[in-house]
């Protein structure tokens, strides 16, 4: 009806979609969120990704299904699947990936404070390992066409420790009950997040190489950590050149 388009509406899986479809979602302001995985799963087709990115649509990533739930293959698969239909390679760069799988969800959610690494944005993040038997070796860019959730080692959601070491810090609790709506850590003291070999981001605000940002290209750090507090990112840059913290995570 007349007014359910918008910018806080989300088409989920966006799959069959005629050229007047994709220019109406354009012009609303609307979020496609693909499920690449659950597409195959249930034979459903390919979406017209690629096409509705360069109409303006921003494009998200979720997981429809319990049989696969692992956000690194939902944005192998929004590659993956453009290539079989367009018998191209490169059809979305890995920034555009990165950002499909997080800042572009965030902004769907009107969480436009999230989905980045920069002072003042939402202390939600993730560290991988970069030596299983999937990732060694691989270009800190090229990292989600290698990696897997077995290869998170920790998780932070709203500056709250919630994965350390691989293990869920609240796995002992962890016994089917609501545990409450998404918030903001309400703890004040500044956590530093060492260890990072090396940190990928997509703020516009970081470059590979130091140059003017690009929006093809992903901001690397080396020997990187993260500085939060309150549920915020404060600082975020080498290690050797944090600023003190309340405690630190190694």
């Amino acid at each position: 009806g007349a007014g359910a388009l918008g910018p806080m509406t989300t088409a989920v899986h966006a799959t069959h979609l005629a050229d007047d479809d994709i220019a109406s979602l354009a012009s609303a302001g609307v979020t496609a969120c693909f499920c690449p995985t659950t597409e195959r799963d249930l034979a459903d087709g390919i979406g017209p990704a690629r096409a509705l990115a360069d109409a303006g649509v921003p494009l998200a990533l979720g997981s429809d299904q319990h049989a696969v739930v692992d956000p690194f293959e939902e944005a192998r698969g929004l590659e993956s699947h453009e290539r079989l239909v367009t018998l191209e390679r490169g059809r979305f760069t890995p920034g555009q990936l990165t950002d499909a799988l997080s800042r572009n969800g965030y902004a769907a959610l009107g969480w436009p404070d999230g989905g980045r690494l920069a002072a003042g944005a939402l202390a939600d993040f993730v560290t991988l390992r970069l030596g299983s038997p999937r990732t060694a070796g691989t270009a800190p860019e090229q990292i989600l066409y290698a990696a897997t959730g077995a290869d998170v080692t920790t998780v932070v959601v709203g500056g709250e420790l919630v994965v350390s070491a691989g293990q869920h810090r609240r796995r002992p609790t962890l016994d089917g009950r609501y545990l409450g709506p998404r918030r903001r850590s309400s703890i004040m003291t500044a956590t530093l997040i060492t260890g990072i070999a090396e940190l990928v981001t997509n703020d516009p605000s970081w470059s590979a190489a130091g140059q003017a940002p690009d929006v093809a290209r992903l901001g690397i750090v080396t020997d990187a950590a993260v500085l939060v507090e309150a549920g915020e990112v404060v600082w975020v840059g080498p290690a050797s050149a944090a600023p003190q913290a309340d405690s630190r995570v190694d």
